[in-house]
């Protein structure tokens, strides 16, 4: 991992269908980010996170949202309109707007200039993942830098692959845990546990035969270059080239 390298140089797209799905799955990645290379972090939500419109909780999930996005990358409340995007697409129905999905993506791709983009697994049993999966690989087609793609709760087992593994220390899984408990509408939620978030890094943990304590979040690569910096304003994460196919 060549992180040290990167100084204040690396520019984070994170992708998630609704709020919360970021932080979940790739939250510790994203502290351990901001705190080791001062990294700049933003994060795209593409739907509000409420199947029904209007409904009063649509407001308050964005202000979750929000909430959830200082905590985790330490921005004051001033500063995370900079750092953070809605698409306002109505969820669940992200079929229905595929070519709108993509439009929006490419415009926070071309606005941002990301170095590495972060994005839902492929195989999710939920289609707005899904759509926001796909959307992401068309929109990033001539994107030259690093694609990785995380785990959510609706993730099918048999068809996530990770082979790219994020250590998470007990300060950076404290974050993601606050970040997630912002999302106090979803409370009640097993996958808001953070029992759930713990058992999922530490059974990582423990097929990779690490010490008991360790927190792992996993991520499957999709892409990953390595350019010269004269070449390209995408600079390489991974130190290899890889193709989920």
């Amino acid at each position: 991992m060549l992180i040290s390298s990167y100084h204040n140089e690396l520019k984070v797209l994170a992708l998630g269908a609704h709020p919360d799905d970021i932080e979940i799955g790739a939250g510790g990645f994203l502290a351990k980010l901001r705190k080791e290379v001062n990294a700049q972090v933003y994060l795209g939500i593409m739907t509000h996170g409420q199947p029904y419109s209007p409904d009063p909780l649509i407001n308050k999930r964005v202000d979750e949202a929000k909430d959830a996005a200082c905590t985790l990358l330490n921005l004051d409340p001033s500063e995370a309109i900079n750092y953070i995007r809605f698409a306002y697409l109505k969820d669940c129905e992200l079929h229905k707007n595929v070519h709108e999905l993509i439009k929006v993506i490419e415009q926070w791709i071309k606005e941002i200039e990301p170095n590495l983009i972060l994005t839902h697994a492929r195989g999710d049993l939920h289609d707005d993942h899904r759509q926001v999966f796909y959307a992401t690989i068309s929109a990033a087609r001539d994107f030259h830098g690093d694609l990785l793609m995380y785990q959510a709760p609706s993730t099918i087992p048999n068809e996530f692959s990770p082979n790219f593994y994020v250590e998470v220390s007990e300060e950076e899984f404290k974050k993601k845990i606050e970040a997630i408990n912002m999302h106090s509408s979803q409370h009640g939620k097993r996958f808001m546990e953070q029992g759930y978030s713990d058992s999922i890094s530490k059974a990582w943990s423990a097929f990779h035969r690490l010490p008991a304590q360790t927190k792992l979040e996993a991520f499957n690569i999709y892409q990953s270059f390595m350019v010269n910096r004269t070449s390209s304003k995408n600079i390489s994460l991974l130190p290899t080239t890889s193709q989920d196919t």
